[in-house]
């Protein structure tokens, strides 16, 4: 079992997995985007794209 972290929850609960990756993908976007750093931007606009994507 992993050791807790304070101020953390547990990723492996579905929805919160879900939206600490698009939370991680919307950041990483925006960051990209505020450095003009387009291929990265371009990433992180697919991550958000698959952390939206329907479970299986």
């Amino acid at each position: 079992m992993p050791r807790s972290c304070p101020g953390r929850t547990d990723p492996r609960d579905r929805h919160t997995w879900r939206r600490e990756r698009l939370r991680e993908a919307i950041g990483t976007a925006v960051w990209a985007y505020q450095v003009g750093d387009e291929r990265f931007e371009r990433h992180g606009h697919r991550m958000v794209a698959e952390a939206l994507d329907p479970p299986d």
